[in-house]
């Protein structure tokens, strides 16, 4: 891999583990932490969660959102090269190594990145998933209340789990009922957002929950029209006009980590950015967005580990 810049990032996000199933993906719970790759306290807790949160009870992990008006290339303070991705490959390995000989390791799976994988298609060209075991794991974890996500209640996270969850259901054209108990979570919880504490707010949630709510519309299933989520969309909408478009394909930014929220971008220069681990910024969903549009097969491998 060659060196990569990182603009506005400091400490990186902590990140989705590669525990290697005996079989293809037979549980999404391999999508949990690959945890502490910057920390030289290895005795922490091992509590992360893989869609970070700004403010987690467990574990604390900030990704600065990327502004125009703060990229300088003199003063990029994190610079990834061959020794760096060293360290991070050996810290990999070590938690792997440890998380294979733990016994009951609090590991939350995330029911989001989950559902973005579960939305890759066969690779045989059959109109199925390439990973059924995602959308099996989604169909047996929806809350009684219809919604998906972490015992800790955050509403910035249950909404983007349960939309998630819902799209991924409706792809595929299966659990109608959960579907339906999804739907009618979202609708009338969604107004919770806009007072929802912002310190808790999921990481890139500007970013990828208008992407979400726009393919959930071209499913037919979120025909209403939210202040709330327009409100959303428009900060994204703001948020991104101050980000010079050839600087995404060129630097490695907080934006990896929330790729499938953006629409436009020129995919196969994207490649360039890729960590060594075949990953985009540790993240299963960002990853599988970026294979799904260019097939490329380290973007599958780090998925399948």
């Amino acid at each position: 891999m060659t060196t990569m810049s990182f603009v506005n990032l400091g400490r990186a996000p902590a990140t989705s583990r590669s525990l290697k199933p005996p079989a293809k993906v037979n549980l999404p719970e391999f999508y949990a932490v690959r945890a502490w790759l910057y920390s030289s306290n290895r005795n922490a807790p091992l509590t992360c969660r893989i869609r970070r949160k700004r403010l987690s009870k467990l574990n604390e992990c900030r990704v600065t959102s990327l502004d125009a008006s703060e990229i300088n290339e003199e003063n990029t303070p994190c610079q990834i090269g061959n020794k760096a991705n060293k360290q991070i490959e050996d810290s990999i390995e070590y938690v792997k190594n440890l998380l294979t000989t733990m016994g009951d390791g609090r590991i939350s799976v995330s029911p989001y990145d989950t559902s973005i994988v579960a939305l890759i298609k066969d690779l045989k060209g059959r109109d199925a998933p390439q990973f059924p075991s995602c959308l099996d794991w989604i169909a047996r974890h929806q809350l009684a209340d219809g919604s998906w996500g972490d015992e800790f209640f955050c509403i910035y996270d249950r909404i983007l789990n349960t939309l998630a969850c819902v799209v991924a259901l409706k792809t595929w054209n299966l659990h109608h009922d959960m579907i339906e108990k999804g739907v009618t979570y979202i609708d009338e919880n969604v107004h919770k957002l806009k007072d929802g504490n912002v310190e808790h707010m999921t990481s890139g949630f500007e970013i990828v929950f208008p992407a979400l709510v726009e393919r959930a519309e071209n499913l037919g299933i979120l025909p209403y029209d939210h202040p709330t989520i327009n409100d959303i969309a428009n900060k994204k909408e703001a948020r991104l006009k101050k980000i010079p478009k050839d600087l995404i394909h060129q630097k490695a930014t907080s934006l990896l980590y929330s790729l499938e929220g953006m629409g436009d971008l020129e995919w196969e220069k994207m490649l360039k950015l890729q960590f060594v681990d075949g990953s985009f910024l540790f993240s299963p969903a960002s990853t599988a967005c970026v294979f799904m549009h260019t097939n490329d097969r380290k973007c599958l491998k780090f998925i399948e580990c």
